[in-house]
């Protein structure tokens, strides 16, 4: 029988190790540390574990309370919405609201935050008199827990989750088929609030517009519309007009604020000043010898030195700077500054907003005119949508498809030193146009030509050869250029030393290059005598904030710029073509147009009942 084996008293106990008497004695011990030891690391993970379920599970009920507190808050706003509707627009006396939001679980009240403010500006000067601009409080319900926030302003509900605000419910405002509605709801008392509110009328309602007693005439002419919106939530405001207007929309993250433009406007125009810089954020330089503008008409025989004349305006929405040995043979309009220093002469009146302010010359200078007061110059709104649509539906439908100079495979036009070639009427879809030391001939015989140019045009002397482009023939020829991809100089229209773009007799109208408002181009020689001529009009308008610009150094244009920022270097001239006074020029076709404007101003109180 195994000495293990057996029970009771018969059982016999091992014999000890002489040699190592002490190891049963370890090996007993051992096993009954780690039998403590088991129970306390038992012991020790259920704690750990307990401990983790709390932590873990009473954060996720508190976000769960919290969520569904915010959820209830924006049930509440949308219900303070309905309330605040039957009393400025149902003519109910009062209207009572259980919120259903208690005290306890955030932070409700009222404020007088925020505001909207609507300009009727003079399409013209974009000058918006005291009687056709209003600035409206709008005040704001609002229910704050922790990071979260939800809002009713302006007829909306808005929510705010840190740095991101989104709209919960559609404002007051309403654009539809040439119409704008903006019925303003104003909270106009700042309290605490609790679960059941009420909601009254503080004041009769008041028809801001129309009000042809006051020169608001019900039917819109001549005219732009800017609705600007300063909220904690403009961003959310911006990005509602965007989804329902076709309105230019711009935001000034700094003020937080955000304004959407209308226009009430006919849908061409014509340009009266031979360079015009559109930007607001840009300016208009003439700087060093030889810089210069005057005017002619192409529409007399023998073009420009037949009629050369004083009447090569320039004008800027933001500032105008003459300095060097430049001079004007015409006169300057500036939205912002008249600067005039180092030598600089003014055949012309200098136009300003105000002429204290606004009209500094210093040191050496020649004015020969006086100085005015204007009232401000025009922005000329982008026209990003009108070349992107063109573009793209000559993309789509081209007389491509068997033109000797044109790629099929990747539609570049590219001739290089020595080469020549012709395009003949019709239009014509391409990624960029390139003319190296070549000449391109533009024959409008048959009759126009359009090119839509995805990328750039790009033109270069090479090899001791000049790249030319002529336009021969009857008809006009417009060149659209989306600036996708700029050129490798980084520019989307670029004539260096040695290039020239001709029209007989000096007929700018029939050459017209469309770009948007971030088109850069450079009109550059580098050195003397002048070989850099072009003859044609830029019209690449920037709007109020766009970053287009265009560069002339040691060349001649003939015919006339609109930019967003314009340099007229050393030896640069621009002499006005007065015949583009007579032609029609698309104005941003694809923004929203208005006929109409309603504004109505209705003042509420919301409390504790």
């Amino acid at each position: 029988m195994s000495p293990w084996r057996g029970g009771g008293a018969g059982r016999r106990k091992p014999k000890s190790n002489p040699r190592v008497p002490w190891l049963y004695a370890v090996v007993r011990d051992t096993t009954a540390q780690s039998e403590g030891l088991a129970v306390v690391l038992m012991l020790s993970m259920v704690l750990l574990g307990t401990l983790t379920v709390l932590v873990v599970g009473g954060a996720a009920i508190g976000d769960s309370r919290q969520n569904v507190q915010i959820s209830k808050a924006e049930h509440a706003m949308r219900q303070l919405d309905v309330g605040t509707s039957s009393v400025v627009f149902d003519n109910a006396d009062r209207s009572s609201v259980e919120l259903g939001v208690a005290a306890g679980d955030g932070q409700l009240r009222t404020t007088d935050d925020g505001w909207i403010r609507v300009e009727i500006q003079d399409a013209d000067t974009d000058f918006a008199s005291e009687n056709r601009s209003r600035t409206f409080q709008l005040g704001t319900a609002s229910y704050q827990n922790g990071d979260t926030t939800v809002a009713y302003q302006g007829g909306g509900v808005w929510r705010s989750d840190g740095n991101a605000t989104t709209m919960v419910a559609r404002p007051e405002f309403h654009y539809r088929n040439g119409t704008l509605t903006i019925p303003v709801v104003n909270i106009t008392e700042s309290n605490s609030l609790y679960e059941d509110v009420e909601v009254v009328e503080t004041a009769s309602f008041e028809r801001w517009y129309p009000n042809a007693t006051d020169g608001r005439p019900h039917k819109l002419e001549n005219s732009k519309v800017v609705v600007t919106v300063q909220s904690e939530y403009y961003e959310a405001w911006g990005q509602y007009f965007e989804d329902e207007t076709d309105g230019i929309v711009t935001y000034d993250h700094a003020q937080q604020t955000v304004s959407v433009k209308f226009l009430a406007l006919p849908s061409t125009f014509s340009i009266q000043n031979g360079i015009v810089a559109t930007s607001g954020t840009g300016s208009l330089t003439l700087a060093g010898t030889g810089a210069y503008t005057d005017s002619y008409d192409s529409t007399t025989p023998g073009g420009y030195a037949v009629s050369r004349g004083e009447n090569g305006d320039i004008a800027a929405v933001g500032d105008v700077t003459l300095k060097g040995n430049s001079s004007v043979w015409g006169d300057v309009y500036a939205g912002g500054t008249v600067t005039m220093t180092g030598g600089p002469t003014l055949n012309g009146d200098a136009n300003v907003i105000n002429e204290t302010r606004d009209y500094d010359p210093s040191g050496s200078y020649t004015h020969n005119g006086n100085v005015a007061e204007i009232e401000g110059v025009a922005t000329i709104e982008p026209i990003d949508g009108y070349v992107r649509q063109q573009v793209e539906a000559i993309r789509v439908s081209n007389d491509n498809v068997g033109h000797p100079q044109i790629d099929n495979g990747t539609h570049r036009l590219v001739l290089t030193s020595g080469d020549s070639g012709a395009i003949e009427a019709g239009s014509y879809y391409l990624t960029d146009l390139t003319l190296s030391g070549s000449k391109l001939t533009l024959d409008t015989t048959g009759g126009d030509i359009t090119l839509a140019v995805r990328d750039y045009v790009y033109m270069e002397k090479s090899k001791g050869k000049l790249a030319e482009m002529d336009v021969y023939g009857p008809g006009n020829v417009t060149i659209l250029i989306l600036g996708e991809s700029s050129n490798p100089n980084g520019y989307d229209f670029q004539m260096t030393q040695g290039t020239s773009v001709s029209v007989p007799n000096d007929e700018s109208p029939r050459l017209r290059i469309y770009g948007t408002s971030s088109f850069d181009a450079q009109i550059k020689g580098d050195s003397s005598p002048i070989n850099v001529y072009f003859v044609g009009l830029i019209y690449a308008p920037a709007g109020t904030d766009g970053t287009g610009s265009v560069n002339i150094r040691q060349a001649e244009v003939f015919g006339g710029i609109v930019t967003g920022s314009l340099y007229v270097d050393q030896y640069g001239a621009v002499h006005y073509d007065e015949a583009l006074g007579m032609i029609d020029l698309p104005r941003s076709p694809t923004v929203s147009r208005l006929e109409y404007l309603h504004v109505g101003h209705h003042q509420v109180a919301i409390r504790e009942t």
